[in-house]
């Protein structure tokens, strides 16, 4: 009875929200959500300067090593460097970096973490 209560008051509140009006057929509210509160709330890449990322990498012999990349921001900001000038761009969840380090791209969700894809495959990453 409970659960019937409050599917019935879920319901009420959610008419009365859109006005009567029925509601779009796919409501991407969470993934919204979680950007905008990257965006007030957690750092963002090249906000403040260089950072560091830290990634495990396949080495010789089938041992994963754990490997650090410099990314900076260069030439006033339109480029990020590594041992090489690379680029950047800015998706909706993501700051990509190509071309820095050869072989490698750089996914860096706001927050401190992302994915590095290389040919080794793809390794989850850590920045600061």
């Amino acid at each position: 009875m409970i659960r019937l209560m409050s599917a019935v008051l879920a319901t009420a509140t959610l008419v009365a929200c859109t006005d009567g009006q029925a509601l779009p057929e796919r409501i991407d509210v969470p993934a919204q959500a979680s950007r905008t509160y990257a965006e007030l709330f957690q750092d963002q890449p090249f906000d403040t300067a260089s950072i560091s990322v830290v990634a495990t990498e396949r080495g010789r012999f089938g041992r994963d090593i754990l490997r650090t990349f410099e990314l900076r921001p260069c030439q006033n900001g339109a480029h990020v460097c590594g041992t090489r000038t690379g680029s950047v761009q800015q998706t909706p969840d993501y700051y990509v970096v190509t071309g820095a380090y050869p072989g490698r791209t750089f996914h860096l969700s706001p927050g401190g973490d992302g994915y590095m894809q290389s040919a080794a495959g793809t390794a989850v990453v850590a920045w600061n």
